[in-house]
């Protein structure tokens, strides 16, 4: 995988993580929707292994795609999915 398009991965993801951030600072909810950022990041790491093993693409569940999954959501599942594509 060529440096440019590991930055522009990384860039992506960070402008999504960001966006993401700034929804759950500017939110009236902000407890509740940290909550559901994370649940919704869990989810989308178990929706992809579950889907993924007929096709043969999973993800690795360990500490780091844990807690990854939940502080960046669902943008970091398909970041490290496509990271694990490339």
């Amino acid at each position: 995988m060529s440096l440019a398009l590991k930055a522009s991965l990384v860039l992506i993801t960070g402008i999504f993580s960001i966006v993401l951030l700034l929804t759950v600072i500017l939110g009236t909810h902000r407890i509740r929707s940290i909550l559901l950022c994370a649940l919704q990041g869990l989810c989308s790491l178990l929706l992809v292994n579950l889907i993924g093993l007929p096709l043969n693409v999973s993800l690795s569940v360990n500490w780091m795609s844990l807690l990854l999954s939940t502080v960046l959501g669902t943008p970091g599942v398909i970041t490290m999915l496509i990271f694990n594509l490339i």
